[in-house]
This record gives C-alpha cells, sequence and structure tokens, in this order.
C-alpha cells in the first residue's frame, strides 16, 4: 500500500490535484500588482481633488479622516510599486523604485514606467489589459 501523503503518483491513476503550469504564476503575480499600483493610483488622485478643490479645509470635520486616509494610500503606493518592480528588477532597484515615490514627479514617472512593462509583460503573453489592468482570476 503506498502513503497517501507521499507526493508521487499511484501507477495507472492520475493526480486529483493538478499541479499550476509554473510559467502562469509570475503572470497572476504581476497582473495582481499592478492592479494594486493602478488603485493606488486611483486613491492618490481622489485624494488630490479632495486636497487642491478645498473641500477638505483646516476646520473640516472630514479633514482627519482624508489625512489618514492619504497616509495609507500613500504607503500602500510605496508597497504596491515596490512589490511590481520587484518581478522585473533586482530589489536594490525596486527599492529604489519605491522610494522614488517620495518625489512627486519622479514617482509619476517611476510609476509609468513600472506599470508600462508590466502591460506590455502581460500583453507579450496573450493577456488581455484593460484600464485596471488584467484580472488575476482570468490567467
Amino acid at each position: 500500500m503506498q502513503d497517501p501523503f507521499s507526493d508521487e503518483p499511484t501507477e495507472g491513476h492520475d493526480d486529483a490535484s493538478p499541479k499550476e503550469d509554473v510559467r502562469y504564476d509570475p503572470m497572476k503575480r504581476v497582473a495582481k500588482y499592478q492592479r494594486w499600483v493602478l488603485f493606488a493610483l486611483l486613491a492618490n488622485v481622489i485624494v488630490n481633488i479632495l486636497f487642491f478643490s478645498g473641500v477638505i479645509g483646516e476646520d473640516h470635520p472630514l479633514q482627519l479622516p482624508v489625512n489618514l486616509f492619504s497616509i495609507v494610500v500613500f504607503f500602500f503606493s510605496v508597497y504596491a510599486i515596490y512589490r511590481l518592480a520587484k518581478e522585473f528588477l533586482s530589489i536594490v532597484a525596486a527599492i529604489a523604485c519605491a522610494l522614488l515615490m517620495i518625489i512627486p514627479f519622479a514617482g509619476l514617472i517611476t510609476l509609468l514606467v513600472i506599470n508600462q512593462k508590466a502591460t506590455k509583460y502581460l500583453q507579450k503573453r496573450g493577456v488581455h489589459v484593460g484600464l485596471l489592468g488584467a484580472n488575476p482570476n482570468d490567467i
């Protein structure tokens, strides 16, 4: 009798839990991180509109929640760009990309370049990339 916890398939039987093709795993990660980056960008746009439109003034009751939300969005943006950049670049370069997010214009350029790399990577492999990136569940 064969050990039921063994990784070796039984002779004459197909493996009951087919393993995923390894080449799709990086594509799913890129799609997921690209979507994170695009959601972070959308959240940044909303926060900036609130700040620059004057809706949130000094004595506005929503000032504290919007400030906290903007801090969370900033750290999420840095983390998302690091994870996406790490898929294409070395860890040191990914950290540099994350640090560039602190500088407003440099962060935007970094975001666009890394997002474009992700889009080309996915499209080259036949994945449809929409406005908010590719759906990782479709890969």
